[in-house]
């Protein structure tokens, strides 16, 4: 089966969609348009708004850094997930991939929405090109300056 097989008979079962975008990708404008296709498959979408930052290099000096932006998308989606009765796609986006993975796996331990919801993940920090994992192949030095400068912490 394919993948866009899959996700279409998902969405003909009247999955909620709840969408977390990545990095600076604020009502996922960008996510949106590489996705048309896929967001109109539900009949119902929920975009998680969260800063999307990882500052001060995205989004400014005072806004928030990267685990933090990343911990407000997680309790946002918690929260969203919470409220929708029947099953529910999460699909995130880099930073909204460890989001959506570390949202659902909190929704598993509490035990919310046993067996009614499917994760698709990608551009995930933790993958051996992403952000995080990057940060645990450099010196430790390195590593530890740049988790300080963007308040990304090489765990998970």
């Amino acid at each position: 089966m394919f993948a866009k097989d899959y996700i279409s008979g998902l969405a003909s079962e009247d999955a909620t969609l709840v969408v977390v975008p990545g990095t600076d990708d604020t009502g996922a404008k960008n996510l949106g348009r590489w996705l048309k296709w896929f967001f109109a498959l539900f009949s119902r979408v929920v975009v998680i708004d969260y800063p999307g930052t990882v500052g001060p290099f995205i989004g400014g000096l005072r806004s928030d850094r990267y685990d933090k932006s990343r911990d407000k998308a997680v309790a946002a989606t918690v929260e969203s997930v919470r409220s929708i009765t029947g099953k529910v796609v999460i699909v995130g986006y880099s930073q909204g991939a460890e989001a959506a993975w570390l949202a659902a796996t909190q929704l598993h331990s509490l035990g919310i929405k046993s067996g009614q919801i499917e994760l698709i993940v990608w551009a995930h920090p933790q993958h051996p090109t992403g952000l995080k994992a990057g940060l645990k192949r450099h010196h430790p030095l390195v590593s530890l300056i740049l988790s300080r400068l963007l308040g990304a912490q090489a765990n998970g």
